[in-house]
């Protein structure tokens, strides 16, 4: 009877030390994947690519990085936006982005938070729908529907047009930019944002709050 019960006590023993092993691989290997997916996000600075394009890469990004479950509640916004947090220290070490990956993780975060908060409230918004409701956000546009068209490619509809009567763009960033030139050109105009810090320092709950504004006549559509 003690032989079996020691036979017993061994092998629960071993397999709790498998599942043990088991859910610290999972862990290392969903962080080594975020990181993958950020390290995509930073990857090629000097690539060109339009504002609109990269805005979607943001809302892509975000989607995929919590594609097994979105969050439901202003709680797990909140601790979605904390695990982001270990994720977007790998745009620090890409030395190429210099300054603007500051920039970069910030964009990132405020992008990530409505998503979220979109999500949360089970709007069911595309991503050309989330890109346009960014811009609001960012302050970079004031026009939903010029927003939606410019992210949506229509014709004689963009962002750099829209802005052109507000910041003093150059020759070489209307006819094309690169990442780091967008993400720099993003956080110009969203630092005209009225009464924000350009810096972006700010709470997740306020993050939320601004979220929550920007998306109102969704919330209030259903």
């Amino acid at each position: 009877m003690f032989k079996k019960l020691q036979a017993r006590l061994g092998e629960k023993a071993a397999e709790t030390f498998d599942l043990a092993v088991d859910k610290t691989a999972a862990a290392v290997g969903t962080a080594v994947e975020a990181g993958s997916r950020v390290k995509a996000l930073t990857a090629d600075p000097d690539q060109s690519i339009t504002v609109e394009a990269m805005v979607l890469v943001f809302i892509d990004t975000v989607r995929h990085d919590e594609s097994d479950g979105r969050p439901s509640t202003r709680a797990e916004v909140i601790a979605a936006y904390r695990g982001r947090e270990h994720s977007l220290k790998w745009i620090s070490r890409f030395g190429l982005w210099g300054a603007t990956a500051g920039y970069l993780s910030t964009l990132y975060s405020e992008a990530a938070i409505l998503c979220d908060v979109s999500d949360a409230a089970d709007l069911g918004l595309s991503r050309e729908e989330l890109g346009a409701c960014v811009l609001l956000l960012w302050g970079v546009m004031g026009d939903l529907d010029y927003a939606l068209a410019a992210i949506r490619g229509e014709p004689d509809k963009s962002v750099v047009i829209y802005l052109k009567s507000r910041l003093p763009l150059g020759e070489d960033q209307t006819n094309g930019m690169t990442k780091r030139e967008v993400v720099s050109l993003l956080w110009q105009a969203r630092s005209l944002r009225k009464g924000e810090a350009s810096r972006g320092d700010s709470s997740v709950e306020a993050m939320i709050d601004r979220a929550e504004d920007r998306l109102r006549p969704h919330l209030e559509g259903q």
